[in-house]
């Protein structure tokens, strides 16, 4: 037998010998029950993140620029505003919608301690270098995401490579929607900010476009 389809096959017996690894408890780290509480009535929502039958240009009351339905709707979860509306496929869609909010709150504490939200971003004011700056790029939310469920969700960590890379691509478009519109509706109240003063509808749906599209591209 050839000396490196051997070594691989002596890789796989012993790995199937190793016990499972242990996966953390989502509820280990400590979160605000009101923000989550927000967050599960965004996502669980029929009517205010459901795409209506108009226009592109038109949105809805919530300043939403990339829209989803509830879990429990029916149809699946998708991001629709974007130049190329995504609908997921991957397992993503599956959780559980209070698993799928733990996840938000967590990549936004993630972005604004990496420098990027809206928070950061109208700090910036005119500065285009600065603004460029409150951007987080794809590829470190995606570490993020990767360490996070593989951390927290025992599916996923048993995924292929393939399969994660779907399912990571999926939770970061749809968390960073979720947060982004809850956070539009309470600015004041997310731990890191402080009283942050609500954001003018234009400039946030303008902001919430462009971030949602750079992440759709991976940019």
């Amino acid at each position: 037998m050839d000396k490196k389809i051997t070594a691989v096959v002596t890789l796989v017996i012993a790995l199937q010998g190793l016990p499972a690894m242990a996966i953390d408890s989502v509820d280990e780290m400590p979160r605000n029950a009101k923000i989550m509480q927000g967050l599960i009535d965004l996502a669980n929502s029929k009517q205010e993140l459901e795409t209506r039958v108009e226009p592109k240009s038109k949105l809805n009351n919530n300043g939403l620029t990339a829209t989803r339905v509830g879990s429990d709707s029916g149809r699946p979860l998708r991001i629709y505003d974007l130049e190329k509306p995504i609908v997921f496929k991957s397992d993503y869609a599956k959780i559980d919608s209070k698993i799928q909010c733990k996840f938000p709150y967590d990549l936004g504490d993630f972005v604004e301690k990496s420098g990027g939200g809206w928070h950061n971003y109208a700090k910036a004011g005119t500065n285009a270098d600065m603004q460029e700056k409150a951007y987080v790029p794809y590829k470190k939310q995606e570490e993020f995401a990767r360490f996070w469920w593989d951390k927290y969700d025992r599916k996923f960590h048993d995924m292929g490579w393939v399969w994660k890379e779907g399912f990571v691509f999926e939770a970061i478009l749809d968390s960073t929607n979720l947060f982004n519109v809850w956070y539009r509706r309470e600015p004041g109240v997310f731990p890191p900010l402080g009283n942050s003063a609500a954001p003018s509808a234009s400039n946030y749906m303008g902001w919430q476009h462009i971030v949602m599209e750079k992440l759709a591209a991976k940019k």
